[in-house]
């Protein structure tokens, strides 16, 4: 048996976040009422980005609880591939997390340019009102 006591520290927390993460995006996805197509699209995109992010930290915790169960002397190609799998899974769900991050600044300053839009309009409508 390997270093169990570090890997099952940290790889057990990591394995129930990542379902307990997996449970509250299901739940948030079910409560979301999108009120046109784009919306719906974002709102699909997002949430299949974190479902996928909710997995891999699922899989990471996994991969680390296995790393603990194996001796690196006695199974060293095994150990290594899922240490570069933990790594590569690391990798993907910062690259989910930055396109995560820039769709919803795209979508939030189409919003904000659209109300300001809206606003403007309405200012403009009390000016011709007022004079």
């Amino acid at each position: 048996m390997g270093e169990w006591p570090e890997f099952f520290a940290v790889g057990i927390p990591v394995l129930l976040g990542g379902v307990a993460l997996f449970v509250w995006q299901s739940r948030v996805d079910a409560a979301a009422r999108p009120e046109d197509e784009a919306e719906a699209r974002h709102l699909a995109n997002r949430s299949r980005r974190r479902t996928q992010v909710a997995i891999l930290i699922g899989l990471i915790g996994a991969l680390m609880i296995g790393c603990g169960l194996l001796d690196p002397k006695d199974h060293l190609l095994v150990w290594w591939t899922m240490v570069i799998l933990i790594l590569v899974f690391a990798f993907w769900c910062m690259l989910l997390g930055l396109a995560d991050m820039l769709a919803t600044k795209a979508t939030l300053g189409a919003r904000v340019l659209e109300l300001e839009i809206q606003r403007a309009a309405i200012e403009e409508e009390l000016r011709r009102r007022k004079d």
